[in-house]
């Protein structure tokens, strides 16, 4: 077999060459083939394109803008290729109108300055009308608290009303009014002779009040002229340093602010919030969030009663206030002298 082979070898050399041979012409026949059809395509588009009258340039301008026209329409829809509506016009925006005063409201007082010796010194003005009270100084003597209907100089003026800066008064035959800053005789401080009585008074300047420490910051204090602490919660007041403190009620505000106590409906006490830093009250060992509920053994059960710690303070030479810190109860003892 194998001499066989070689002595036939030519044949089988020449069988391999004659299929490279035929691989090699069918592949070369097929890449002229792709290539004369795609000469062929591009001629049937010449010859389309000049039968209609529009060369090759031509036809790629157009189909250039088109793409161009194409891309505008896109670019002026939303992503969903959806038509935007068009933009509504605004609405105009109402001005808030300033509130008016509710239906019913009875109006600051108008009526003629008292002549009779009453001095209001400050307020207390609450909701139901009949709660509300007030401090004032009758005939340059004394001072008391009062509420609607507490009769003045024995029955010559009766209290009517009690407004935020004035009282109003029942004189009998007519209606007067006494406001602070405004003395005896119904001229108004620092006014001169026949001024218009009924003129409203200029208000002093308010002072800057000092910004208020923490709501548990300890109000005692160890060093402050005229008070001198003896032991827990008991204090030796200077009088003259009490008075000087209070001797304005309009200025009470900056020391210190008070708001009613309610405990199922009922009233108990005062709780003191917004105590400056250079309150009397802090200077004596209260702090922000203390509820008053008895001064000298009475209790505070009625908003009437709320310039009672003032009035004590002013009047008094011992004065015991029993209060509620953080629900537990406390006594701060006092000895003015």
């Amino acid at each position: 077999m194998e001499a066989l082979l070689k002595r036939h070898f030519w044949a089988v050399v020449l069988l391999g060459l004659g299929l490279l041979g035929y691989l090699g012409a069918g592949t070369i026949g097929a890449i002229v083939g792709v290539q004369l059809a795609k000469a062929s395509r591009g001629d049937d588009k010449v010859r389309v394109a000049a039968a209609a009258g529009e060369s090759p340039l031509s036809k790629r301008l157009r189909d250039g803008r088109l793409r161009t026209e194409s891309g505008a329409v896109m670019a002026g829809r939303s992503m969903f290729l959806l038509e935007e509506p068009p933009p509504q016009p605004e609405e105009p925006v109402e001005e808030e109108k300033p509130e008016e005063p509710a239906a019913g409201a009875p109006p600051e007082p108008s009526y003629e300055p008292t002549t009779l010796p009453i001095k209001l010194m400050g307020t207390l003005v609450v909701s139901p009308e009949s709660w509300s009270s007030a401090s004032v100084e009758v005939d340059r003597q004394s001072q008391k608290i009062v509420s609607v209907g507490t009769e003045l100089l024995d029955g010559k003026a009766k209290v009517e009303m009690i407004r935020r800066t004035c009282l109003v008064l029942n004189e009998g035959a007519k209606l007067t009014k006494a406001c602070m800053f405004q003395p005896e005789g119904g001229q108004v401080a620092g006014g001169p002779e026949g001024a218009n009585p009924g003129a409203r008074p200029a208000m002093p300047e308010r002072p800057n009040p000092t910004p208020a420490p923490s709501p548990r910051a300890t109000a005692e204090a160890d060093n402050v002229p005229g008070v001198k602490k003896l032991g827990e919660g008991a204090y030796n007041l200077d009088r003259s340093h009490v008075n000087d403190k209070l001797k304005d009620v309009s200025q009470l505000g900056l020391q210190v602010r008070v708001v009613p106590n309610y405990k199922s409906g009922k009233y108990e006490g005062f709780r003191m919030i917004g105590m400056g830093g250079d309150s009397l009250f802090k200077d004596i060992g209260f702090i922000n969030g203390d509820i008053v509920q008895a001064i000298n053994g009475e209790r505070i059960d009625s908003p009437n009663k709320a310039l009672a710690l003032y009035e004590a303070l002013k009047n008094k030479a011992r004065v015991t206030v029993l209060i509620e810190r953080d629900g537990q109860p406390k006594t701060l003892r006092y000895t003015i002298k």
